[in-house]
């Protein structure tokens, strides 16, 4: 439970997120793929799925936008108003899950982190499907966090709901889903007392599969399209670093994360030794430190959650028609 200060400070992490997106939202005019979503976002809704079957991306933002502009409009500020929505939604969803991972405290500094984040920003400005598939991966992974510790029906049913529209705003949100499996099956493989068990687990994602299979033919038909010409560059390993320094900002903020991250890794807890005044720097040399993993089960669950979505798509782009995007991995 949040304390007084803690909501206060959530509160005005989401003020200052909001105020961030929502500032100068409409200074630049529509720019290519902006003003294709809002056109196809006109038609009416059997249009719009058709129209989603020649592109790359399913059609859930496309639908969900075609509401939004009918209330609001097709201007600038009004459609992109619907991403800076959900941009500001994300900022509390990754306080929610930084809180079921860890604590309060790791929540709201991973809201912070997210709130001042200029990629989260800058797409946060864009009439595009990408902050829906921030918002809805974090769901995602809320219900899949606690579906480990509670399987109620109400769990289940939240994670079904979270994952499969998940899968429907952008084709990246499979390489999510796989992620979460890896972990389950290492999981189960290590004997730990999660409280849904392979069966429900494996019933849960042929569900999944269910739900998805009206796309599955567009899917396959888009596989397709994209194998004979596609204007997506083929990756480097430069690609990945420079998809870390997209995310980061600049290179100093890269250093800064990877340093912070590789020091929350680990744990030192001191053996034995004591500091002799007199002689402070070889009595330092005489101590004993134990060196460990920290929160190991829990690092490796995020660890997955960020390179399965990278590692996945960059090696598919190596052997056939690349499909990696920086931003595809948002």
């Amino acid at each position: 439970k949040l304390s007084n200060r803690e909501s206060i400070l959530l509160l005005l992490v989401v003020i200052v997120s909001l105020f961030l997106r929502v500032n100068n939202l409409e200074k630049e005019s529509y720019w290519v793929d902006e003003g294709y979503t809002v056109v196809t976002s006109r038609l009416d809704v059997v249009k719009i799925v058709e129209e989603a079957r020649k592109d790359a991306h399913p059609p859930l933002y496309h639908l969900i936008l075609h509401c939004w502009i009918g209330l609001f409009g097709d201007s600038e500020f009004p459609a992109r108003l619907l991403s800076a929505f959900f941009g500001t939604l994300s900022l509390f969803m990754i306080y929610k899950v930084g809180s079921l991972i860890f604590d309060n405290k790791t929540g709201l500094l991973g809201s912070l982190i997210l709130c001042l984040s200029v990629f989260h920003i800058e797409y946060s400005q864009e009439a595009r499907n990408y902050n829906l598939m921030v918002l809805l991966t974090l769901f995602s992974y809320y219900f899949f966090i606690r579906l480990l510790v509670n399987n109620n029906t109400k769990v289940l049913s939240c994670y079904v709901i979270a994952s499969s529209l998940l899968m429907y705003s952008h084709v990246y949100g499979l390489f999510i889903l796989l992620s979460q499996n890896v972990y389950f099956i290492i999981d189960c493989l290590s004997q730990r007392n999660s409280k849904t068990n392979a069966k429900t687990w494996f019933f849960l994602q042929f569900v999944l599969l269910v739900l998805y299979a009206p796309w599955i033919i567009p899917l396959i038909d888009q596989i397709s399209i994209i194998q004979t010409g596609f204007w997506i560059s083929k990756p480097t390993i430069k690609s990945l670093g420079g998809t870390f320094l997209k995310y980061s900002g600049s290179y100093s903020l890269l250093l800064f994360f990877t340093a912070l991250a590789a020091f929350s890794l680990v744990r030192m807890e001191k053996i034995e030794g004591k500091i002799n005044l007199r002689n402070p720097i070889e009595s330092a040399g005489g101590y004993l430190w134990k060196v460990r993993l920290s929160n190991a089960d829990k690092s490796f669950m995020l660890l997955l959650w960020l390179f399965v979505p990278l590692i996945l798509p960059f090696m598919i782009s190596q052997v056939t028609t690349p499909i990696y995007l920086k931003t595809y991995t948002i």
